[in-house]
């Protein structure tokens, strides 16, 4: 239902009179209260500070009607309210309760989580780390994974699962996981871990182990934010050519680490100003790849033309050679 209301508030919106009766407005207020909270709780979520249950779907695992907190703004509106009785305020709560529950439901049904490899590659997480069981079956079920799956070998395998408890072993890496923290700038689990392997050749399969679980972690995430860049580089009537200029530009320049850091070069210069030559020369190309084009079509439905010609004379000539052989 909220999909649907949220694409009503929009449409009137748009409009240049917004209505002005009271239950608009509380339409309104509701689901933009509603939308910021469901997005914080996913936000939180991604991030590791929410938790939800995995046995979500069973009621032990949650707390009861009586004990869930509404809020204050809630609980001053009830007050306010006439005619509002205990049994109606749990109720209430009851109500919240299954909504919070098929909230979290249909959030696990789209996430990761539901996969063995999600909880498997948590033995990288520094508090798991430092876990000696935990950490260990963990990248137990992942190596699992990865052997099932073919991305990694089983002698691979073996060995990266070694290097691993050996590594866990060492008192430089039980040093980096206690004093890396999450929320500090600059903070990657990715130079935690290179950092915390040691360089003298000897680990080379765990160090291929690390590097495609990250690659998997990250995913395609800088593709999707590409296509968001994309879409603010886009105008109208443009050709992809012309995309394809923008985000070189753009890539460019965050290269170079801003728009203040870009280095005037005497080529970069000289682009510039032969840039209206440039334009000239591209449309005559573009006019000449056109001219090719056209002429390529034409005669390929010259040859259509043949063919075509070619096949009906060929049926006349069958159809000819089967009547002289009734005619005798």
């Amino acid at each position: 239902m909220l999909p649907g209301v949220r694409e009503y508030v929009q449409h009137v919106n748009m409009e240049k009179k917004a209505p002005t009766y009271q239950s608009f407005k509380i339409v309104l207020e509701a689901v933009k209260d509603l939308l910021e909270a469901i997005l914080a709780f996913v936000s939180d979520y991604s991030k590791g500070v929410g938790r939800v249950p995995y046995s979500i779907s069973v009621s032990n695992s949650l707390l009861s009607a009586k004990l869930i907190e509404i809020g204050f703004a809630t609980q001053d509106a009830l007050r306010r309210a006439k005619m509002v009785s205990e049994a109606d305020l749990l109720k209430f709560k009851a109500d919240c309760h299954f909504c919070f529950q098929k909230l979290c439901t249909k959030l696990l049904e789209r996430s990761p989580l539901k996969f063995l490899l999600t909880k498997g590659i948590s033995c990288l997480d520094p508090s798991v780390g430092l876990q000696h069981t935990i950490r260990n079956k963990r990248l137990e079920s992942t190596l699992n994974v990865l052997v099932q799956n073919n991305w990694m070998s089983d002698a691979k395998a073996d060995n990266a699962q070694q290097e691993f408890k050996t590594v866990c072993n060492l008192q430089h890496f039980k040093n980096l996981m206690c004093d890396f923290t999450k929320k500090k700038n600059g903070s990657r689990l990715d130079t935690l871990w290179m950092a915390a392997v040691p360089d003298d050749g000897n680990y080379e399969n765990l160090i291929s182990f690390l590097k495609l679980v990250f690659i998997l972690l990250h995913g395609s995430a800088r593709l999707k934010r590409g296509f968001s860049i994309n879409k603010e580089c886009l105008v109208e009537n443009q050709r992809d050519t012309s995309l394809i200029a923008v985000r070189q530009v753009y890539d460019a320049v965050l290269a170079a680490g801003g728009v203040e850091k870009v280095s005037i070069t005497k080529g970069l210069v000289c682009s510039v100003r032969n840039a209206q030559s440039q334009y000239l020369e591209a449309l005559k190309q573009q006019k000449a790849d056109k001219e090719v084009e056209q002429h390529a079509e034409r005669e390929k439905k010259r040859r259509q033309e043949i063919v075509k010609e070619l096949e009906i004379q060929r049926k006349k000539k069958l159809l000819e050679e089967t009547n002289n052989k009734l005619a005798l």
